[in-house]
């Protein structure tokens, strides 16, 4: 199951709104816990004008199109040099 709520700060650098616009959009919404402020995946359905489904799908393509760019560049191991390289850690 996929999360049912994002903290703002999230949220809006996900989709490229200032935080304080997102809090002031939401103002009524917003789930404080401890010091975090959260939003429900309904409330950001809402204001897109979307369903939550759609809404928890694009987030989850923005989140592995990140992760994906994180890896770029990275050097491609063979098998036999990752295992190598995987022994040499666990040695450690």
């Amino acid at each position: 199951m996929g999360m049912l709520a994002f903290k703002t700060r999230e949220i809006s650098s996900l989709i490229g709104v200032k935080n304080e616009e997102i809090k002031k959009l939401c103002k009524n919404d917003i789930i404080k816990i401890g010091k975090e402020e959260f939003i429900s995946i309904f409330t950001l359905a809402r204001l897109l004008k979307a369903e939550p489904e759609e809404i928890l799908v694009l987030l989850e393509d923005i989140i592995l199109a990140e992760l994906i760019e994180e890896t770029e560049g990275d050097e491609l191991l063979e098998k036999e040099q990752a295992l190598a390289y995987y022994r040499n850690l666990s040695k450690k």
